[in-house]
């Protein structure tokens, strides 16, 4: 189905309009498949995102400055976040010692293999759920990447 036939519009006023509401439903169609996958596993999908950052550190601390900086969702409240994971044994956290105001995070070995373990199974989500060729990725990504820019 299209968005008109998904909405029941069928008009838009402008190709302009149709995309943006196009991009705001498919967000949101996307949003309702992610959190049904994790929450299998008590969390949500930036606190996956916050264990991938820590991953790609390479076991090394990180700041919260740092990791809210590359978070997809900026919006998130990182200290919540990082207590849930905290209390899941996924990262620990100390108080940075040259900045007292700042607390370094990092994956624990737990943490590490957790993420391992959803990692294959998101890729799997992924390659299900993602009904494009790789070439039509590539494009819809540079649009993506497009319209970000304007």
């Amino acid at each position: 189905m299209d968005i008109q036939s998904d909405i029941k519009q069928p008009h838009f006023k402008s190709p302009k309009q149709k995309v943006q509401i196009n991009l705001i439903y498919t967000f949101n169609h996307f949003n309702i498949l992610t959190r049904n996958l994790f929450k299998k596993h008590n969390m949500l999908y930036q606190h996956y995102n916050i264990l991938k950052i820590l991953k790609g550190a390479g076991g090394k601390a990180m700041c919260n400055n740092e990791i809210l900086e590359v978070m997809l969702d900026k919006n998130s409240d990182l200290t919540r976040l990082v207590n849930k994971l905290e209390a899941m044994g996924f990262v620990t956290k100390v108080v940075n010692p040259i900045n007292k105001r700042s607390v370094l995070i990092k994956l624990t070995k737990t943490g590490l293999s957790f993420t391992l373990n959803v990692e294959s199974e998101m890729e799997e989500w992924i390659e299900e759920n993602t009904n494009l060729t790789y070439e039509e990725c590539d494009q819809l990504s540079a649009l993506l990447d497009k319209i970000r820019r304007s």
